[in-house]
């Protein structure tokens, strides 16, 4: 018979048995996020956390959403076009897509070209280092093609504390070669560098937002080691109350910030594509030709149109699968937003350095639902000027003219004039036969809301300030 005390420590080490089994298997699980060696398609269905997500489908690596485990420690050459007035209007700053997988990602595609040889020689040696370490797959972390976009200096001044987005470069090739339709299709971004004098495209996807912990050199270009930053954790959510009181935005809860963001942003997608579908006059054609402009295919406009479109939706419905917490799907909403609105650079700048999601989040949602409201008054303005028929359409070339409606004009017409903003439309009646003095009528127009008579031209050039009595909603 064995006694208790062997029973009670056999079990005790049955125990510690299991528990370190257990620890194992964790730690295994986790290894495999960072494994790239591993095959895609093995763990792409497969959750070992919830706060792991695939950042690129294109590669075995994994980004695990927390403060401990984002990216460390990056060697990168750095793109700083402060100062170069040549490039600095003309290359979009990047926006991070690293979190999305790359099906969402095709509105982070940017295209840009170089003409200096200190840029061309950057982007190659971001070619060729992450080219190197994917050959090696299974030796180390896999390492992307990419480079570093400075957005913001640091504190001093210097490169230590910079903040920006890196840039993963897909396609590099020289303009002598885009004339070729087989080699366009062909080329990868191993192609070699052109001529120093020869301009270079390239195209590249946003990554990943970072801040320049050392700098390894500055000649020819500044290389530096950088670590991912991610967004504050919301811990209370409060008011802006430090900013302009009379600005609404101040005081939207983070609930109605998503609301009126997605809401904006699903407006704005949706009256892009509407707007392609409108042909180009002939008379727009003609100005644009004549003027020199290189016009945009509008088949291929369609379709960039008809893609936003798409990503937005299915953008909406996997964002919970996206984002698990508030954080992130602050940052997810808002990065988005801006992208599809084509955020000016410096506003782009502004949310990169921001680490207050909800900060930008407001920001954001402000510019959204600006563009809404201007692609309102483009349309309105669009449909004022518009005619209903094919012999006003003619009128609009050449010399102004009166409108038809004029000439039926006559003692007890009923019209409209537009005094000043202040008053706007007064409604009046013709109180005498119009007079006809060349190209233009005298009106003699007692007016409703005060009973007064002004004499008043009717002439083409001032028609816009007439028009007929429009019917009142009750009436």
């Amino acid at each position: 018979m064995v006694s208790p005390s062997i029973t009670r420590r056999r079990n005790w080490w049955e125990n510690r048995l299991m528990v370190l089994l257990a620890a194992l298997l964790l730690l295994e699980c986790d290894s495999f996020a960072l494994l790239p060696s591993l095959s895609v398609d093995r763990v792409r269905r497969r959750r070992y956390s919830q706060q792991c997500q695939p950042f690129s489908t294109n590669t075995a690596a994994w980004m695990v959403r927390n403060h401990a485990l984002l990216r460390r420690d990056v060697e990168i050459p750095l793109l700083d076009l402060e100062g170069s007035e040549t490039l600095e209007g003309k290359v979009v700053t990047p926006l991070p897509s690293a979190h999305l997988p790359t099906e969402l990602a095709t509105p982070f595609l940017y295209g840009m070209e170089l003409t200096r040889p200190v840029h061309k020689m950057m982007i190659q040696e971001a070619i060729e280092k992450g080219h190197d370490l994917k050959i090696g797959a299974g030796e180390g972390p896999v390492k992307e093609r990419e480079y570093g976009h400075v957005v913001a200096k640091g504190p001093e001044g210097g490169f230590v504390g910079a903040i920006g987005c890196t840039a993963e470069v897909l396609i590099k090739r020289a303009q002598s070669e885009e004339g070729d339709q087989e080699r366009q299709q062909t080329q990868s971004a191993t192609t070699a560098i052109g001529a120093e004098d020869e301009p270079v495209s390239v195209l590249c996807r946003g990554g990943y937002r970072f801040v320049v912990k050392e700098v390894i050199r500055t000649i020819p270009y500044p290389v530096a080691i950088v670590d991912e930053i991610a967004d504050d954790v919301e811990t209370t959510v409060t008011s802006n109350d430090s900013s302009d009181p009379d600005d609404e935005y101040n005081s939207l809860s983070t609930s109605e910030l998503m609301k009126r963001t997605l809401l904006g942003l699903q407006n704005l997608v949706d009256q892009n594509l509407k707007g392609q579908e409108k042909e180009i006059s002939p008379l727009e054609q003609s100005i644009i030709e004549t003027s020199g402009i290189a016009a945009a295919d509008p088949t291929v406009q369609k379709a960039q149109a008809e893609e936003m479109t798409a990503v937005l939706q299915v953008f909406r419905a996997s964002l919970l699968d996206l984002a698990t917490t508030p954080t992130e799907q602050y940052f997810c909403v808002a990065i988005m937003a801006a992208e599809l609105s084509n955020l000016p650079n410096e506003e782009r700048a502004q949310i990169l350095t921001m680490t207050d999601g909800i900060e930008r989040l407001r920001l954001v949602c402000r510019h959204v639902e600006e563009g809404v409201g201007m692609n309102r008054a483009r349309t309105i303005a669009a449909s004022l000027t518009e005619s209903k028929d094919e012999s006003e359409k003619d009128l609009k070339v050449g010399a102004p003219q009166l409108p038809r409606w004029a000439s039926e004009i006559q003692k007890g017409t009923r019209v409209e004039y537009f005094w000043n903003e202040e008053w706007g439309w007064c409604p009046g009646v013709v109180a005498e036969e119009p007079m006809k003095i060349m190209d233009e009528y005298i009106l003699k127009v007692t007016f409703d809301a005060d009973g007064e008579t002004h004499r008043l031209p009717l002439s083409a050039d001032d028609k816009i300030r007439w028009r007929p009595e429009q019917a009142t909603p009750f009436g």
